[in-house]
């Protein structure tokens, strides 16, 4: 069968009843090349016209099972910070740009260049205003060092696999619904685990009783953020998550694909 591109499964479905029915074109068997020629026989599909009444039936047609991989890398979606006021961080990085600009002064002409012994200003580390004494310290020193994801717990990079077959459509090079479903999974699967992820913050850093416009506006100013929350904690049963993430694409892509195997593999660095 063919459209637009080659397809071998088509969907007939009456457009009174509801009812469907499926037609598979089966796949060429292998040939043993050590047969002979005799024994061999024309394995040359018949031809088949599909004759459907507009009126009464629609048809959906289906391209050639595709292998889908995509990557999503949770060590830069789950980081401590994640759900600190955008407002918040802007205003504190303008204070320290603010206080790191070197003094204005008037100079002669001999002394234009610094002279070596001046000190240079010392930038200062990105600190929510709300921290101060030892604790605002403790984060200027952690600021400082490289960034770990989640303090020591790292965050894995998923790899996801999927068997898939997707309807025909006419979209250029792009091969129908393929690259559309392949955005889907990393749009579902990073609203399920941000969420998740918020969950884990509420649950192990807000104090049981909490009202909970004070404790969304603690994580808001960042009093509390995720740092010690691991990967175990955001995803107990990763066959949950699969499972999960595969019927929520299976009901936003309905008709368009056909989803046969699907699983996610977590990739420690």
């Amino acid at each position: 069968m063919f459209q637009h591109y080659p397809c071998d499964y088509a969907v007939i479905q009456n457009r009174w009843t509801g009812r469907e029915t499926v037609i598979e074109v089966a796949p060429l068997e292998k040939v043993d090349p050590a047969a002979s020629s005799s024994d061999v026989v024309d394995r040359t599909p018949s031809r088949k016209t599909i004759y459907i009444n507009s009126l009464m039936h629609r048809i959906y047609l289906y391209v050639q099972k595709s292998q889908c991989v995509v990557q999503w890398d949770a060590a830069k979606e789950l980081v401590p910070d994640r759900f600190i006021s955008k407002k918040l961080l802007h205003n504190v990085e303008a204070e320290n740009l603010h206080s790191s600009r070197a003094t204005v002064a008037v100079r002669r002409r001999d002394q234009l260049l610094t002279s070596p012994t001046e000190a240079a200003p010392q930038k200062r580390a990105l600190v929510p205003p709300h921290r101060t004494g030892g604790q605002q310290e403790q984060q200027r020193e952690a600021s400082a060092r490289a960034p770990a994801p989640l303090g020591a717990h790292k965050m894995p990079r998923l790899l996801i696999t999927s068997t898939v077959r997707a309807q025909d459509k006419k979209n250029g090079d792009l091969q129908g619904n393929l690259p559309a479903y392949e955005e889907r999974i990393k749009t579902v699967l990073q609203d399920l685990l941000v969420s998740r992820y918020y969950d884990c913050i509420f649950r192990q850093k807000v104090r049981p009783g909490t009202n909970s416009v004070f404790a969304r506006e603690m994580v808001a100013n960042g009093t509390v953020d995720g740092t010690g929350v691991s990967w175990k904690d955001v995803v107990p049963s990763l066959d949950t998550v699969e499972a999960e993430v595969r019927q929520r694409l299976e009901a936003m892509m309905g008709r368009d694909i056909i989803i046969y195997d699907f699983h996610i593999s977590p990739l420690f660095k």
